[in-house]
């Protein structure tokens, strides 16, 4: 098998990048012939959803009609989206494991179909294990009772709102049915859920609901596939440094997950940073050292504030793209308490990208590990 930074290096092909790696220096490691096989896969799947994407806009004007409800303009962008992203993470997956580009074989994952937890659940813990898996009230009910079963709860619930909200704000009601069927399958499996814990003491545990990443897992892989994309750079260019894309994210994971309780009282209550427009009355504070350690917090709360005001001017103040915001601001305000470290969904990337783009407060700094160099995340606050 080849060793893990040819593997990573192979990955980083299907992240819309094969056509640029194919372009570089020989001397390189990104000239590796296990490397070059999975670029040059990576940029034929590439090609062939773009030819295909340019065919469907060529006869584009003659599709007027559409299959359950559901535009077949709808039906044919997601069907070429979705089969291209799976070509890429299929790919990805086996550039991760080891199979060179040309093989076909695949690394089974052994994950049953479900399985039953047993516990002494009482009746209060059934209600609250039920209540997580309800759209933002989830959000709640897992911060304030944290355990496997909510937190399960709380990331598929999540989930659920999230496709049925999309469906909505961005496709028009052009998906009414099956939306409609994916919400009756939703209830469908709250009510097995409760039944199982009502009726039996056990919690019905499917294999997919691992396969379903928390919000931390997924903005950790975000912040290093951009320091892998940093990384990439480099090294196609002319760099010999690695990439060690699990070290590195289990790093940053854990950064993010840290739990920080505050040690100085802010000046006035801490929940109003999830208060959009409220939260602007932080802003001074940014600039007095004693609250040095709610920065990160203060910054979301005013991403928060100007996401709202984008969204208000852009869209109106009835906008259902509002929703989205629901997210962020309760889990803001519900975890604001506890975690100084909070980070909240889109308003934490935000502040990301924004500090990433600006070389602002953070920033990629270089982190020794075991006598190598990492790249990872960290927040420098300036006295």
């Amino acid at each position: 098998m080849p060793d893990i930074s040819i593997r990573i290096n192979a990955l980083i092909a299907y992240l819309f990048l094969g056509p640029i790696m194919l372009l570089a220096k020989s001397s390189t490691p990104l000239a590796d012939p296990y490397v070059r096989g999975h670029a040059r896969r990576a940029s034929l799947i590439i090609t062939i959803g773009a030819i295909i994407f340019s065919l469907y806009r060529l006869v584009h004007p003659y599709l007027g009609f559409g299959i359950f409800g559901i535009s077949i303009d709808i039906i044919i962008v997601t069907s070429i989206v979705s089969i291209t992203l799976l070509a890429l993470i299929a790919g990805a997956y086996q550039a991760y494991h080891g199979i060179s580009a040309n093989e076909t074989s695949w690394r089974s994952i052994a994950l049953p179909a479900s399985t039953l937890t047993e516990g002494a659940y009482s009746d209060e813990d059934g209600i609250r294990i039920i209540a997580s898996f309800i759209p933002w009230i989830g959000i709640i009910i897992a911060s304030k009772y944290p355990r496997r079963e909510t937190l399960i709860g709380r990331k598929v619930g999540s989930l659920f709102a999230l496709l049925v909200l999309t469906s909505i704000v961005f496709l028009s009601g052009s998906t009414t049915t099956l939306t409609l069927i994916v919400t009756l399958a939703y209830i469908g499996l709250i009510v097995a859920t409760a039944v199982q814990l009502f009726g039996a003491s056990r919690f019905l545990d499917f294999s997919f609901y691992r396969l379903i990443p928390t919000y931390a897992e997924l903005e950790s892989h975000i912040q290093t596939s951009l320091m892998s994309i940093y990384d990439f750079c480099r090294i196609a260019f002319g760099g010999v440094k690695g990439v060690d894309y699990q070290t590195r994210y289990t790093q940053i994971l854990s950064n993010n997950t840290v739990i920080k309780s505050s040690t100085v009282p802010y000046f006035a209550p801490i929940w109003i940073v999830g208060l959009p427009v409220a939260n602007i009355i932080t802003l001074p504070s940014l600039w007095q050292s004693q609250y040095r350690e709610y920065t990160p917090f203060i910054l979301q709360g005013l991403a928060l504030t100007l996401i709202t005001i984008l969204i208000v001017w852009t869209r109106g103040l009835a906008s259902q793209m509002g929703l989205y915001l629901l997210f962020p601001i309760l889990t803001l305000i519900v975890e604001s308490r506890t975690n100084t470290n909070t980070r909240a969904p889109i308003t934490s990337i935000a502040v990301d990208l924004y500090s990433l783009f600006t070389l602002g407060k953070q920033k990629i700094t270089e982190i020794k590990t075991n006598g190598e160099e990492k790249v990872g995340y960290s927040y420098e606050v300036n006295e």
